[in-house]
């Protein structure tokens, strides 16, 4: 059999702290990156919501075509589309 190694107390103690330093650094740098720069935030999300409005758009315009192009292929919907025209 394979010797497993043994964790102690001790082991895991230092771990814990190790993983808390890191995350309390971690939590600094965000906190802090923009104190006292409410301007520079508000513009990061700002341009941030305006990339995902447009991403949502592009997105929503690829899908609503590739819809559009399957629906033509079937024959129920080139009657619908012929009633429609015939009817405007």
């Amino acid at each position: 059999m394979a010797k497993q190694k043994t964790i102690t107390n001790n082991d895991l103690e230092r771990e814990i702290r190790r993983l808390n330093k890191q995350l309390e650094r971690i939590s600094k740098v965000g906190a802090f990156s923009f104190a006292g720069r409410p301007g520079r935030f508000v513009s990061l999300q700002f341009g941030v919501g305006v990339i995902r409005g447009v991403g949502s758009a592009l997105g929503a315009t690829v899908v609503l075509a590739i819809l559009i192009g399957v629906l033509r292929n079937f024959p129920l919907t080139q009657s619908l589309i012929e009633f429609i025209e015939s009817n405007l």
